[in-house]
């Protein structure tokens, strides 16, 4: 699983932030958990 910090590419490491954020926020709504939460 990759590490948001430890992405050699900036912009992936963005898109993992947003992807991350993204899921918190599904999870917050639906009361579920994620994977991303789990794997962080």
């Amino acid at each position: 699983m990759l590490e948001p910090h430890r992405a050699p590419d900036p912009g992936l490491d963005r898109v993992l932030e947003d992807v991350r954020t993204s899921a918190y926020g599904t999870e917050r709504r639906y009361g579920i958990t994620l994977p991303a939460r789990r794997a962080r």
